[in-house]
C-alpha cells in the first residue's frame, strides 16, 4: 500500500515538475539561437544597404524597346481561338 501511495504522488507532483524543468531548458536553448538571428538579420541589412547603393541611376539600353500597353497582339488571337462545335455554314 505505501508503494502504491508513493506512486500516486509521484504521477502528481513529480511529472508536472519534471515537464517544467524541461521546458526551462528547451527556453534556455532558445535564446542562443534568437541572438544568432539577430547578428543574421543584421548582416541581412548591411547587405541590402549596399547592394542599394550600388544599384546603377540609369536603366536604359540601347536596342531595347519597351512594349506598348496596347492588346494589339491579342486580337488576332482572339479570332482563332473562337472553337465551331457541329457543322460549319458555309
Amino acid at each position: 500500500m505505501k508503494k502504491y501511495i508513493l506512486g500516486m504522488v509521484t504521477a502528481i507532483c513529480m511529472i508536472p515538475i519534471m515537464e517544467s524543468f524541461t521546458e526551462l531548458i528547451q527556453m534556455s536553448l532558445e535564446v542562443p539561437k534568437g541572438m544568432l538571428s539577430k547578428k543574421v538579420i543584421k548582416i541581412n541589412n548591411e547587405i541590402q544597404d549596399l547592394q542599394a547603393e550600388s544599384e546603377p541611376v540609369s536603366t536604359s539600353c540601347i536596342g531595347f524597346e519597351i512594349p506598348s500597353e496596347s492588346d494589339d497582339f491579342y486580337d488576332d488571337y482572339d479570332d482563332k481561338k473562337k472553337n465551331h462545335i457541329g457543322f460549319e455554314r458555309v
